[in-house]
């Protein structure tokens, strides 16, 4: 994942929908008049199964005091990974799903950023996952299902199963399960927001859209807290105050925020931090000026 630097104007460190510039206020986003279905496409469920601790060691866990183990597991005959984090002198509480950008992993994912050395402490597990490539494109690279083409590939469905797993291993609620990611990750994030937001109760997006076909089957209502962070000169993401959403056929993120604002019961469950000057990256707080990664964990807590 290439960090490139941002250019911090001013970042207004409260839980607003708000566009953070000294220069301009960016205008509210006029509600989609795309229409809404009652009911979403529900692939087949199914569970994790082989369920194996790798034997791979991390050097660095006995001095931040935070347990990272490798598992394997299987899920509809396709072998999956990740990475579980956690402190080991307690059980967790609370748990969170990471899903790392196109072409990455969950280790890289998880070496990357800090998120997972500041959850811990709050009693978070952490479950960094590996995306697979597609199946049906031998040219593709690892990542996520998130609807921006068509594929075979359940990631919908392991996710849900991979959550429900480990709820149910250390008896966490869905209350206490959040999931969060970046870029293509984030894409994913989308996804659950808008087909399985009954099974986490907050979710963040970083760097990420809903992409269209997700858009186009949207329900009427979704139960999960959602946190967007993006930045004004990241191209990847369509934005109608940038107006980079003006030819791309995916969502303006203003009417996806909009959206969820008015499908969850609650719209003040749902956030959405604009950096002025940020680029496609997960955001480092020497440039944007706060803790990205505590902003996730905070928001997460106060679901």
């Amino acid at each position: 994942m290439q960090k490139i630097g941002f250019i911090l104007l001013i970042v207004e460190l409260v839980f607003s929908s708000c566009f953070i510039s000294c220069a301009s206020t960016a205008e509210k986003s006029e509600k989609s008049g795309a229409s809404k279905v009652s009911s979403i496409i529900q692939e087949p469920s199914a569970s994790i199964e082989n369920l194996v601790i790798d034997q791979t060691k991390y050097a660095d866990s006995a001095k931040s005091g935070i347990a990272r183990e490798r598992y394997t597991c299987t899920y509809k005959g396709t072998e999956r990974s990740f990475i579980l984090c956690r402190a080991p002198q307690f059980a967790p509480k609370y748990l969170i799903i990471m899903l790392h950008g196109y072409g990455n992993s969950g280790e890289s994912f998880m070496n990357e950023i800090a998120l997972d050395e500041k959850a811990v402490k709050e009693g978070f597990v952490l479950l960094f996952v590996d995306g697979i490539p597609d199946p049906d494109d031998k040219a593709s690279a690892s990542g996520w299902n998130s609807g921006l083409k068509d594929s075979s590939k359940d990631d919908l469905g392991f996710l849900k199963a991979l959550s429900k797993t480990f709820q149910a291993e250390y008896s966490i609620s869905r209350e206490q399960t959040f999931a969060a990611g970046f870029s293509n990750g984030a894409f994913m994030i989308h996804r659950l927001a808008v087909e399985a937001s009954e099974q986490f109760a907050a979710l963040a997006s970083v760097a990420g859209f809903l992409p269209e076909s997700v858009w186009n089957r949207r329900p009427e209502s979704i139960s999960a807290a959602f946190l967007q962070i993006n930045g004004t000169k990241d191209n990847v993401v369509p934005m109608n105050t940038t107006g980079t959403a003006k030819y791309n056929k995916n969502p303006a993120i203003e009417d996806v925020i909009e959206y969820y604002k008015n499908a969850c019961p609650n719209p003040d469950r749902v956030k959405h931090i604009i950096i002025d000057g940020g680029r496609h990256s997960w955001p480092e707080e020497r440039f944007c000026g706060f803790d990205v990664d505590q902003v996730i964990i905070d928001f997460f807590l106060s679901r």
